[in-house]
């Protein structure tokens, strides 16, 4: 689920007045804040190579400001509530599903926990074409979705692969376990942004459900084998996947 901090700043109800706060940004640097592994597969040309280079920079970048961010809104709060001993959370860490000379796919997962009273998980795909070093849409591959009210919502077929592999991952199955209940309601219909990515086994889906029952859902990763009908063969041609 994509996390955008300034939306997430403004849902805990709470305006800081940066100019009254002596921020020091020391406090950032005591947070965990990783560069993205570079790919081991190199990018098809020096112009590609270039291009994914600036990309991973920039992306880099925007973690470290908004860690930054984290850890000054922590630093004023203490600042004016004197008793507070807030700590600011910024964890984030990154695995590596697909490395190939064509593609470089990425699950990139942050633990933050700024101003308010709960953390927040975040959990997003970076996906990259070597023969340009762009960012790829996983969706020029596989044909999933449809263009809904809300905008793009996964196919009705899609919707049960997710809503199975999800239920599966809840086995042996407790009658009790109230997350169950909530992914059999769910309709696993709308799709966020940088939620899908190209893994070495399928297409993994980084479907989160609403917040207050995030921990009832997870990555899962639908095989390519149940997707072959989805897939679109020039695009395939083109970047020579051959899942």
């Amino acid at each position: 689920m994509p996390l955008d901090l300034s939306l997430w700043r403004s849902v805990c109800g709470l305006l800081l007045a940066w100019a009254l706060i002596d921020f020091n940004p020391v406090l950032a640097e005591t947070l965990h804040v990783p560069s993205i592994p570079r790919p081991q597969s190199q990018p098809a040309s020096t112009a590609a190579a270039k291009t994914l280079s600036q990309s991973l920079a920039k992306r880099d970048r925007q973690q470290l400001a908004m860690a930054r961010e984290c850890a000054k809104d922590v630093a004023g709060v203490n600042a004016r509530e004197k008793s507070n001993t807030l700590v600011a959370e910024f964890e984030l860490r990154y695995e590596v599903l697909l490395d190939t000379p064509q593609i470089y796919s990425l699950v990139q997962r942050l633990n933050i926990h700024c101003i308010g009273p709960y953390p927040a998980f975040a959990e997003n795909a970076l996906v990259f074409d070597l023969a340009t070093g762009q960012h790829y849409n996983p969706l020029r591959l596989y044909a999933i979705t449809r263009n809904g009210p809300d905008g793009a919502e996964f196919l009705p077929a899609i919707r049960t692969l997710i809503r199975q592999a999800l239920i599966a991952g809840r086995q042996p199955t407790d009658q009790k376990d109230e997350c169950l209940r909530v992914l059999k309601r769910d309709d696993i219909r709308l799709l966020e942004k940088d939620t899908l990515g190209l893994g070495a086994q399928g297409l993994h889906v980084m479907y989160s459900g609403p917040h207050v029952v995030q921990a009832c859902y997870g990555d899962v990763v639908l095989p390519y084998a149940r997707l072959k009908k989805f897939l679109n063969t020039q695009e395939a041609q083109r970047i020579h996947w051959v899942h």
